[in-house]
């Protein structure tokens, strides 16, 4: 059994944190605070493409501190699900506030990135 614990490629800044924690050996939980824009989206992808790279079979997407997602994150969040599946980990969300939710609800990524339809 492995001991959750933060991986090294946690960010901050005053509109976004984002910090892995390793939950098991093959897999991470992303709690994503904040707010994901065209402002913040690249340090969003840069850390969901490093944690790629450490090849898990899941990366969970905890967005229960999120107050905002635009298009921007939006589309880190779908590129970054494409490039999961395509080396066989899972990239999903968790946890949506309900103003996010409705937005991934409206744009059909909801049921894409969870079980929900």
């Amino acid at each position: 059994m492995t001991t959750a614990r933060t991986t090294h490629n946690a960010f901050s800044t005053a509109g976004l944190s984002l910090v892995p924690i390793r939950i098991a050996d093959d897999r991470v939980r992303l709690a994503v605070a904040g707010e994901v824009d065209m402002a913040t989206a690249r340090q969003f992808d840069d850390v969901l493409i490093g944690l790629l790279q450490e090849r898990p079979t899941l990366i969970d997407v905890d967005l229960e501190g999120l107050r905002f997602l635009d298009s921007a994150g939006i589309l880190v969040l779908l590129r970054n699900h494409t490039s999961a599946a395509e080396q066989g980990c899972q990239l999903m969300i968790s946890n949506p506030p309900a103003t996010v939710r409705r937005v991934l609800h409206i744009t059909g990524v909801l049921a894409l990135l969870t079980a929900e339809a």
